[in-house]
């Protein structure tokens, strides 16, 4: 039986999403995500890039997410909380989930913007995502404020399944990490019209909602300590290993 060569492409993307493959394949997400666009015609190029990954998740076989709670005395059996390799420096243990979000700026050649989010629980990576934007969006803040509203819809739906579970009872606020300062000032800025927004009113007015209720809150998170960086641009070596230490251990 004949197999063509894009038939066998579109498998190894798929297969490197797949629940039985090494979870060292949650740093190379947005990797995955840009080789699946050329499914249909891929070049030299495409397979050279995907034999790569393949060799990055045999090189990286023995790593994994390590999901732990503290010992500590007194405290409560299964309260997530993030310590040890995987602990973020803006962590301070009272957020039962904490969730990274960032966007590049029209990187993609349809000037679009690639969207990527991760949310931690028990010290390692329950969720993460790496989407194109499906509309061109004309500045940072608005890039940056279309990812929130998806990082922010994936975490409440997270909540509510900890809350259904007994986990937690949903009385803090979720806490998203963002790293530019214009979307965090128009997110907490209460319900009011916002003039350089008009184009995209209806998703700030999403977040506006979601902060006034207290169920989300934000907090400025330097680019250099956004895990959620690596979903959303080619990063160089030195800082793509230091963001994979903090989601995988060995």
């Amino acid at each position: 039986m004949y197999v063509s060569e894009s038939s066998v492409y579109c498998s190894i993307p798929s297969s490197t999403s797949s629940p039985t493959t090494p979870t060292s394949t949650t740093t190379i997400t947005y990797a995955v995500v840009n080789l699946a666009r050329f499914s249909a015609a891929p070049g030299p190029t495409h397979v050279r890039a995907v034999k790569r990954c393949l060799q990055y998740l045999y090189a990286t076989r023995t790593l994994g997410i390590t999901y732990s709670r503290d010992c500590c005395p007194g405290v409560q059996r299964n309260v997530p909380l993030m310590y040890e390799g995987a602990k973020h420096p803006l962590d301070n243990g009272l957020n039962r989930l904490q969730t990274f979000v960032d966007s590049d700026y029209a990187a993609d050649e349809t000037r679009r913007s690639t969207m990527g989010g991760v949310t931690m629980l028990n010290g390692g990576p329950i969720s993460w995502f790496s989407v194109l934007g499906k509309s061109v969006a004309t500045s940072t803040c608005e890039a940056e404020v279309n990812a929130a509203v998806a990082a922010a819809k994936d975490a409440i739906h997270i909540q509510r399944l900890l809350v259904d579970l007994g986990v937690c009872d949903g009385s803090k606020p979720l806490q998203l990490a963002e790293d530019n300062a214009a979307c965090i000032s128009q997110a907490q800025a209460g319900l009011r019209h916002i003039r350089n927004a008009k184009h995209y009113e209806v998703r700030l007015r999403f977040l506006q909602q979601l902060v006034l209720d207290k169920q989300v809150e934000f907090k400025y998170c330097p680019t250099n300590l956004q895990i959620a960086d690596f979903l959303t641009k080619p990063l160089d070596s030195a800082k793509f290993c230091r963001f994979r230490d903090q989601l995988l251990s060995r």
